[in-house]
């Protein structure tokens, strides 16, 4: 891409993966990450992120904790030790989410949120490639 092209026009290829199980918040979501130009998908649980994460790269994975087959935290913990790891921004209503954030060296927003908040933590998870790391085993 020529150099002259801006960091706007770049983000027109970048896929962007949505784990979020309400479909009112996961569509709000879509249509801001649009709006900035990522190309949105939506998972609906842990299963669909799982495929969704094997289809190809992705630019971000914005995670809800609590899914209705598990909890995101097992997919930190997959995800923490693999190179094709996404950057990843927790958005969630969790309690506890500040601190499994913490551990996993991530960000977190915590629903509900607003616009101007959600964008700002999306762009700072990508320019810092964000991905999850640390975190307590799993088992």
């Amino acid at each position: 891409m020529p150099p002259e092209e801006s960091s706007s026009h770049k983000r027109l290829s970048m896929s962007a993966l949505i784990v979020e199980d309400d479909p009112e918040v996961a569509r709000e979501m879509a249509d801001i990450l649009r709006d900035e130009g990522f190309k949105p998908m939506i998972a609906s649980n842990g299963a669909d992120a799982r495929a969704a994460l094997a289809s190809g790269p992705l630019a971000i994975m914005i995670l809800d904790l609590s899914l209705p087959d598990g909890f995101g935290t097992n997919l930190l913990a997959e995800l923490r030790d693999r190179e094709d790891a996404p950057p990843t921004l927790i958005v969630s209503g969790f309690a506890l989410a500040g601190l499994v954030a913490a551990q996993y060296g991530l960000e977190v927003l915590t629903k509900p949120f607003v616009v101007d908040h959600f964008v700002r933590a999306v762009h700072r998870t990508v320019s810092m490639d964000r991905k999850p790391s640390g975190g307590v085993a799993s088992g």
